[in-house]
């Protein structure tokens, strides 16, 4: 991630994750950064896939309430903003790549001579 970042000095990896209870949860990790970085603002970036699904998040109100989402529209996804979350935003000219995190994990096992799921 930080190799595909590096040419974007305004987005930064975080490994903070790591460092919290588990199971971990996406309200519970922006909270911590938010704690951790006072003076800084976060964005979420998510899929339409999850957004699909995004009222079943643990805590999904505390990160509609406090952060702003971004959304990267998928192919097969509804990509449909419901008009009450305000702070939610659909990237409506992107370039659509059939690509999933899940597939980015599984190139970077082979890449690192791992066996991939």
């Amino acid at each position: 991630c930080r190799e595909v970042l590096k040419d974007y000095p305004y987005l930064t990896v975080s490994d903070i994750e790591f460092e919290l209870p588990r199971p971990s949860y996406m309200a519970q990790t922006l909270k911590s950064l938010q704690e951790r970085y006072p003076d800084r603002q976060f964005s979420l970036i998510i899929g339409g896939d999850n957004l699909a699904h995004f009222e079943r998040w643990k805590d999904y109100r505390q990160i509609l309430d406090n952060y702003d989402i971004l959304v990267y529209p998928r192919p097969g996804s509804p990509n449909i903003v419901p008009e009450n979350w305000k702070r939610v935003r659909l990237f409506e000219d992107a370039t659509l790549m059939d690509i999933s995190s899940t597939q980015i994990r599984e190139q970077q096992k082979l890449a690192r001579g791992q066996q991939a799921n």
